[in-house]
């Protein structure tokens, strides 16, 4: 399924412990980088094992065409829900570290051999079910077309993504945002 939504560009930073560093200017020509995965479906069980809903996370294929240095925000998967019979009762949010669910990543022809993850947290309070996925990063390093002195950042979800629905109330869902920058290596490591 192909996703051929604009683009939202915007000025980026390097994220490290305790700050944050500007990106220098965009350089150079512009690319285009294809980012797909696959999708997951996984339960979402109490505390006890049984099984009370299931999510499911579908990748988009990204088409980016930016320069280095650059960052742009993209749709970058679909999250739906589903219960699984009535609410068997309350639990409390969970404990880290929550169970992560784990696409394949793409990008061009390229799997990126660690792949992606979501962290999800689902618990039952107040009569209403309750998933939250946090803001996370993966960095990319070293896939092949990238080039030795650069890399690929992808921030999905980009913000923390919150879902709440009650027994008879209309189950959500949810469009998961990447932040995405093709930047060169600010830190002099080359490969």
């Amino acid at each position: 399924m192909a996703n051929h939504d604009p683009l939202v560009q915007s000025a980026g930073a390097m994220y490290g412990p305790g700050d944050a560093t500007p990106l220098p200017p965009p350089s150079g020509a512009t690319r285009q980088f294809n980012v797909s995965g696959s999708s997951v479906v996984a339960p979402l069980l109490s505390p006890t094992g049984a099984q009370c809903a299931s999510i499911t996370i579908t990748q988009l294929d990204c088409i980016l065409e930016m320069r280095c240095n650059e960052e742009v925000v993209v749709p970058f998967a679909k999250i739906a829900l589903s219960s699984v019979g009535s609410i068997i009762g309350a639990f409390p949010k969970p404990l880290f570290p929550w169970p992560r669910l784990k696409p394949t990543l793409t990008i061009g022809n390229a799997s990126v051999p660690r792949g992606w993850e979501y962290e999800v947290g689902y618990w039952i309070e107040g009569g209403a079910h309750h998933v939250i996925i946090p803001q996370a990063s993966r960095s990319i390093r070293n896939v092949s077309f990238l080039g030795p002195e650069d890399e690929m950042v992808v921030v999905a979800p980009s913000t923390t993504v919150e879902l709440a629905w009650g027994e008879h109330e209309e189950i959500p869902v949810a469009k998961v945002d990447a932040r995405v920058s093709w930047r060169s290596r600010l830190d002099g490591t080359c490969g």
